[in-house]
């Protein structure tokens, strides 16, 4: 044998081998390189979506939620809503707290546009509570999304080091986008649902999603703009109580609320969960049918009888004839809705709620959610140390008549008025003091009543929401037609102003200097301070916005107001004369202890002739005095002490505060007498 001679006959083998494999790797690899080389070439070109969930602006500074976001959770993207655009900062600083808002349409604020929606009450109603903070309010809400939505943005939210998250969301479940039973449905395989969604990143996947779409023949309903979202989503699918559709939906909510939950919790950020309200006893059912048609001769009989003496009015024949009918089958959503009016209508609150509470979980059209829903999202806020329970829906019963929800806080099936908007702001905002978020220190709060009358929401507000609302009842499943009122002339600028808009005739940018111009010009402050309070809210960080606010301020006397907006500015940018500004307005405002730090930056960038020490001893010393007012407010001496220093400081206003209130306990005391003989010397103001 010839070991040299044997090696020599393997070598070819052994060559041969090495090249199979080199052509079984490039076998294995090319078909990645060229998708990776598709996939660039894709996004060379500028196809498809970047989804990516925030977006920098041009000055890298800030972020913002990304407009097309919407179209990555509808399968037809014809039918993708956009959200708020609320920039924030990309490096949050330790005076910022930062809060987004998850959730759908009722979380936007529908119909109304920015500052009715409860995420901008919320943020006007902390901010006045807490001045010297940054109160970002990101709302991250989108119409026509549900969980799954909001299981997508959690992970990215997380990345922004949110103080708190709020959250409501639960009525788009069924027929929203990725829902169980819409037109924008993946199926109701979770898993299946996320991991297409993880891959709709890529331009490769958003290329094979068009063009099976594009070759599947869509219902021309489901894209027809004529027809309402409400319609083009559900296309009159139908979801009877306890079906196999009703559970997939109870189902998909849970096991996604639980994931954001606890992802949130992990990471230890407070979640503020909100229960769910609907209209109850001025929504009719949707979609009424019978579960079982075994009894449907008998029933209907009973029914028809029912509602023809419920339309002559003649209710003690139709009480009878639907109680006899839902005794023989009480599946109808429609012969529940009767019976619960009719109670209502002989004062049985009671009993009225329950019919009405039934007739919403029989209704087949599932806009409303199921009660169950709360249930789940009361349990899984008793299950995390770090979710809060925002009960909503006692709220609401509170603020309504006996308790049972209607048109007196809702617009129609489930989004609220501005009242509604309003009692969900603070339900939120309670929930926050009551966990201590923020601080423990809420004494700043300005009382309900108050706080309303001063949120920038004017009748422009309230015109386009009502217009908002008649142009959705005219389409499917209302099926209202728009009253006369809609065609006549407007009976107002603000009306006319909101037809503009609501047709897209005025942007409502445009809208808002229109309003601001009409309001100045009729020396109308109150009104023009609310419109550019309202434009600063949704340009937070535009310094412009906030000086038209302040020169507004400035000129109503409002030294509360200016102190805040000046402020603002500083955060913008440190000088001088804003400092000095700062100091006169909080002497103003009778707020002494907060010019403190802008006197001493006046002292250390001082290059003036000017000695800023004593006015700085006045304003120690005015502060001292003030605390020892809280536990003595009749001392007459400590009243005229601190009226004094303010007339040596020159502030003649807050001189004659004290001196008043001094003056009322006891003007012939000799202290008042000689303060009032030197206030009266001269002539003195800042």
């Amino acid at each position: 044998m010839n070991p040299k001679g044997a090696l020599s006959n393997d070598k070819p083998a052994m060559i041969s081998n090495r090249k199979s494999t080199i052509f079984k790797l490039i076998a294995i690899v090319l078909p990645f390189v060229l998708l990776v080389f598709f996939e660039i070439l894709l996004r060379f070109i500028g196809y498809g979506n970047d989804y990516r969930i925030f977006l920098e602006d041009k000055s890298g500074s800030f972020l913002y939620l990304n407009p097309v976001i919407g179209k990555k959770y509808f399968t037809i993207e014809k039918n993708a809503t956009m959200g708020s655009i609320d920039p924030f900062k990309k490096s949050k600083d330790k005076y910022t707290y930062r809060i987004f808002v998850m959730g759908e349409s009722t979380s936007a604020g529908f119909p109304y546009m920015y500052n009715g929606t409860f995420p901008r009450t919320l943020k006007y109603r902390l901010q006045t509570t807490f001045p010297d903070l940054n109160i970002e309010v990101i709302n991250l809400s989108l119409t026509a999304v549900n969980s799954y939505t909001l299981l997508d943005f959690t992970n990215e939210v997380i990345k922004q080091k949110p103080d708190a998250v709020l959250m409501y969301v639960g009525h788009n479940e069924y027929h929203g986008a990725l829902g169980v039973a819409s037109t924008s449905g993946m199926g109701a395989n979770r898993f299946l649902v996320r991991m297409l969604l993880f891959c709709k990143k890529a331009r490769l996947v958003q290329l094979a999603l068009n063009m099976t779409s594009a070759l599947k023949k869509h219902d021309t309903a489901v894209t027809d703009p004529s027809k309402s979202l409400m319609e083009r989503m559900a296309l009159g699918q139908k979801i009877p109580f306890k079906s196999k559709l009703y559970y997939k939906g109870i189902h998909q909510f849970e096991k996604n609320l639980n994931d954001i939950l606890q992802n949130f919790n992990n990471n230890n950020i407070p979640v503020y969960i909100g229960n769910l309200v609907s209209n109850e006893k001025d929504q009719k059912p949707f979609i009424s049918l019978l579960i079982d048609t075994t009894h449907m001769p008998e029933w209907e009989n009973y029914y028809e009888k029912g509602l023809k003496a419920y339309t002559s009015n003649d209710m003690e024949e139709a009480f009878t004839s639907f109680t006899v009918a839902n005794q023989i089958d009480s599946t109808s959503a429609l012969c529940n809705y009767f019976i619960g009016s009719i109670e209502y209508s002989y004062g049985e609150y009671l009993k009225a709620s329950m019919y009405y509470s039934n007739a919403k979980e029989l209704d087949n059209l599932r806009y409303r959610a199921p009660g169950v829903f709360n249930a789940i999202i009361m349990k899984s806020a008793n299950r995390y140390r770090n979710v809060t329970l925002v009960d909503i829906k006692d709220e609401f019963e509170i603020h309504s008549p006996h308790g049972i929800l209607g048109n007196e806080l809702f617009l129609e099936h489930v989004h609220p008025n501005l009242e509604g908007y309003f009692l969900m702001a603070s339900a939120f905002y309670n929930a926050m003091k009551n966990k201590h978020a923020i601080s423990d220190d809420w004494s700043n709060e300005i009382p309900d009543t108050l706080i309303k009358s001063e949120l920038p929401v004017t009748l422009f507000d309230s015109i386009y929401g009502h217009l908002s609302i008649l142009s959705l009842k005219e389409h499917w499943p209302f099926n209202e037609p728009i009253p006369q009122e809609y065609f006549t002339a407007s009976k107002s600028f603000e009306e006319a102003i909101a037809r503009k808009v609501a047709i897209k005739q005025l942007s409502w940018d445009s809208a808002m200097t229109k309003l601001y111009t009409f309001y100045t010009e009729k020396k109308d402050y109150k009104n023009a301070l609310k419109i550019a309070e309202g434009l600063v809210l949704c340009n937070t960080y535009d310094s412009k916005y906030i000086k038209q606010t302040l020169n507004l301020t400035y000129s109503m006397n409002d030294h509360v107001r200016t102190l805040f907006y000046l402020k603002n500015l500083w955060r913008y940018k440190q000088t001088m004369d804003l400092a000095q500004n700062i100091f006169v307005v909080s002497l103003k405002a009778d707020k002494p202890e907060e010019s403190l730090p802008f006197i001493d930056y006046a002292i250390a960038n001082n290059t003036t002739d000017h000695d800023f020490y004593p006015l700085k001893g006045l304003i120690e010393e005015i502060t001292s005095l003030k605390k020892e007012l809280n536990n003595n407010k009749d001392d007459i001496e400590l009243l005229c002490k601190i009226s004094n220093d303010y007339y040596l400081a020159g502030c003649s206003s807050m001189a004659n505060k004290y001196f008043q209130m001094a003056y009322q306990l006891d003007k012939n005391n000799r202290s008042i007498k000689e303060l009032q003989e030197i206030i009266n010397s001269e002539e003195t103001g800042l």
